[in-house]
């Protein structure tokens, strides 16, 4: 190119790139509140928030419903390029909760969203599935009309489940982790409900057989008024000791009886027990009672040396754990006759009742130091929750991991005992086993009436159904909740029963 072509070409050049540059920031500041103006839809069901899209139809699912209690919604808008209206079952929502009720829950019911675009005036119908797909699918079997009323409390996997007596779910909610224990709590001027969810944080001992957890609080709507992480921090207690998800008794608003495992050396070993006699590493089991966060009363399991020598599970110079779990407290109840604690202690295949004002062992019942007499058939193996009934009768979960006399190793069953407290010997034994049944861990089981008992099977080792309710006098199951067989190892901690 030549210099007069060049210099000709110039001008026209630049006056290009000044005519660009003056467009580019108008095109990007277009582009700029196209993205702002577009509007974002969110819903909010009970707590859960997600977006929804307001041009495709979309099928959603929510981690909590219930028909028992109201549930709430609430939608909510950022930009402003388009406005939207949305109904939720016909109902107009906004941006402050409104609620809605539930006659029926499951994969196959729905509710009904519909979302306007008020400038075109054109809608798409989308749903909301009542009981999500991923959630635990059981099967609810309903062979007699004998319990027609109340509700079934269980946690399959990350869910809470409420069933009625034939197996529809009222509620449930999926929390994300590992959850266990949800029940009522019946109070004087309220009900309550609580369960324990799994946690990673604090200080949790890792080789013993627990799921560290908190304990949360939650109100006949199901909204958590509480969160109990740990274990009341003292002299004793180190802070941050989760809590143990065995158990969990509700005295009121801020008022709990709470258990735990707190790690401590030891060096009150009795000398005819084999042990290091450089200290030997423990799970203490410890119970608290606290009231608004005030400690009110504690009771520690290393307190009673006598207990070392009645372990199943010692480890006293700490070769297999870390922290030996010598003792493994799994239930606790207050005797409601004299407000007193009964408790299972699996590893040593013993209840204790214990004062609970001075901590005091009132009595053993079964395991090495019994005091009530009883044949080794009457004696419980690895047992879980010890509970009175309402005529004082002592019904316990007999997981029978170990063989006693005639009682079959790897055979679960039911224990009931009536017994003199006073003068300590037993007026009457009963057992109940349903064929070869067999749960390792966990497990429960809550008598309704003469020889009808609900029962959780809690870790089975064979293939029980996750709970049955079991006539065993008519020897007849009334009922019951089945996993499908290929996933029978998903269970329940607990079930409980509320009428």
């Amino acid at each position: 190119m030549s210099k007069t072509s060049r210099d000709l070409a110039y001008p026209f050049l630049l006056a290009f790139i000044c005519i660009f540059v003056f467009f580019l920031p108008s095109c990007t500041s277009e582009n700029q509140n196209d993205q702002v103006a577009a509007t974002t839809v969110t819903l909010t069901i009970n707590g859960a928030v997600f977006e929804i899209d307001p041009n495709t139809s979309q099928v959603y699912e929510v981690p909590q419903l219930r028909v028992d209690a109201p549930n709430y919604a609430k939608v909510e808008y950022t930009g402003s390029k388009n406005k939207y209206s949305v109904l939720l079952n016909d109902v107009v929502l906004g941006s402050q909760e409104t609620s809605f009720g539930l006659d029926e829950i499951g994969c196959n019911t729905y509710i009904s969203l519909e979302i306007t675009d008020l400038n075109t005036q054109q809608s798409i119908i989308s749903s909301i599935r009542t009981y999500p797909i991923s959630a635990p699918q059981f099967i609810a079997e309903h062979f007699s009309e004998q319990v027609q009323s109340g509700s079934y409390f269980l946690t399959l996997n990350n869910y809470l489940l409420k069933t009625d007596a034939i197996g529809n779910i009222i509620f449930y909610w999926n929390l994300g982790e590992t959850v266990l224990d949800f029940k009522a709590h019946e109070l004087p001027t309220e009900n309550l409900y609580s369960f324990a969810l799994a946690s990673t944080e604090g200080l949790g001992l890792g080789d013993v057989g627990y799921v560290p957890a908190s304990e949360l609080v939650m109100d006949q709507e199901y909204n958590v008024i509480d969160n109990v992480p740990y274990l009341l921090e003292n002299e004793l207690v180190r802070n941050r000791t989760p809590l143990d998800s065995h158990d969990f008794i509700v005295l009121g608003r801020g008022h709990y009886i709470v258990i735990g495992y707190y790690g401590k050396t030891v060096f009150n070993i009795p000398d005819h027990i084999p042990h290091s006699e450089y200290g030997t590493r423990v799970a203490a089991a410890i119970i608290q009672e606290i009231d608004n966060n005030k400690l009110v009363w504690q009771w520690d399991s290393t307190d009673y040396p006598e207990l070392y020598d009645l372990s199943l599970n010692a480890d006293y110079y700490n070769k297999k754990e870390q922290w030996n779990d010598y003792a493994h407290l799994n239930s606790i109840q207050i005797d409601p006759k004299d407000g007193n604690y009964l408790c299972s202690f699996r590893n040593l295949s013993t209840i204790l009742k214990i004062n609970s004002k001075t901590g005091e062992i009132i009595w053993f019942l079964g395991g090495k130091m019994d005091e009530f007499n009883l044949t080794q058939i009457q004696k419980t193996s690895f047992q879980h929750y010890a509970r009175y009934t309402d005529k004082g009768s002592i019904t316990v979960f007999d997981n029978g991991n170990k063989s006693y006399d005639s009682f079959v190793e790897g055979k679960s069953r039911v224990v009931e005992y009536w017994i003199n407290e006073q003068t300590k010997t037993l007026q009457q034994f009963k057992e109940y086993t349903i064929n070869e049944e067999f749960s390792a861990t966990m497990g429960s089981a809550q008598k309704l009436e003469d020889d009808l008992f609900v029962i959780g099977w809690g870790g089975r080792t064979t293939k029980a159904p996750v709970m049955s309710v079991i006539d065993f006098n008519a020897q007849k199951t009334i009922f019951h909740i089945v996993y499908p067989l290929t996933d029978y190892f998903s269970n329940s901690y607990r079930v409980y029963y509320d009428d």
